[in-house]
């Protein structure tokens, strides 16, 4: 099946799943590094609101090209839909968004690359630094953080009648406890998602040799929900923390938008080698939506500053 055909039966068999009493509305909005892609979201009635956050449908072309079946990803939407329209469910917030006092403690931020986001941001408030752009959300779904949030746009601003300082602060309160950091070495979290995957044979034995080849000990460094993670090193006071802790600089390695790569500062160690390292990690193994920069950063505990490793 091609793309708009599928475009077209996804809709159909939404408004086939609710019988006619919703609208099925289609635009196109901005996300994170792939600029205008098409959507998909489903009203209450002629008159109602959201039911759920708006779909993505290149998302679920990509899961339908995989192997899943339309028929169940659309099943799995009407369910949580008919949540929402009950007051209830994952997605149940989503009637609060036009009230800010309703909604004020959802808000969070994330870390995306700004000149790859540009277009998005244009009519968003943001935060740019370095090469980078904090970009503002609320949370409206309590399972799903991906899927589940809305950024914060011109007309939501205009809705709620608040400043971006007002609204920068809030988040800023707000992220570590939605999502809270979580930091552990490299090697810790590469034997947890071997583990995860079922396999556990032989990690003590590998692990304890791979510990004494490093010159150092890298870091992970993300949240618990392991999504849009290296907007963590933004929290107050967890590099400065790890810093301390490790009782040096740290080179900032952007894995990824979900999480960063802390490297304790030696002598002789060289910033375009990780530069170079990251740069060809992103060429070979980054998803495009996931990427965030090509640049290392440095973590100077004098002065608690990030910016660009020289």
């Amino acid at each position: 099946m091609c793309y708009e055909e599928f475009k077209r039966r996804m809709k159909s068999l939404l408004a086939e799943e609710f019988d006619g009493d919703v609208r099925i509305r289609e635009f196109r909005t901005y996300r994170t590094n792939l600029g205008r892609v098409d959507m998909v979201s489903v009203h209450a009635g002629k008159e109602g609101g959201v039911l759920c956050p708006a779909l993505c449908v290149q998302e679920y072309y990509g899961q339908y090209q995989r192997g899943a079946a339309l028929k169940d990803m659309v099943a799995s939407v009407v369910v949580e839909c008919r949540k929402s329209f009950a007051g209830e469910g994952s997605f149940a917030l989503l009637g609060d968004l036009m009230d800010y006092g309703k909604v004020r403690e959802r808000v969070y931020f994330r870390i995306v690359h700004g000149e790859r986001n540009r277009e998005m941001l244009s009519d968003a408030p943001h935060v740019d630094f370095l090469d980078l752009s904090i970009a503002f959300y609320v949370l409206v779904s309590a399972g799903d953080a991906d899927a589940g949030s809305v950024l914060v746009d011109g007309r939501l601003m205009e809705k709620w009648g608040i400043s971006k300082e007002e609204l920068s602060k809030q988040a800023v309160e707000n992220t570590p406890g939605l999502f809270p950091v979580k930091a552990c070495s490299l090697s810790d979290a590469l034997r947890e998602r071997i583990v995860a995957d079922g396999g556990d044979d032989g990690l003590d034995e590998f692990f304890e040799r791979r510990d004494k080849n490093y010159w150092v000990q890298p870091y992970l460094m993300t949240n618990e929900m392991g999504l849009y993670g290296f907007s963590a090193v933004l929290y107050p006071g967890t590099l400065g923390g790890m810093a301390e802790k490790l009782g040096s600089d740290l080179f900032v390695l952007p894995s990824s938008i979900h999480e960063a790569i802390l490297v304790p500062r030696r002598e002789g160690m060289d910033a375009e080698d990780f530069r170079q390292m990251v740069r060809a990690v992103n060429r070979q193994a980054v998803l495009p939506g996931i990427f965030l920069s090509n640049e290392v950063y440095l973590f100077e505990r004098e002065g608690d500053r990030l910016r660009f490793a020289e």
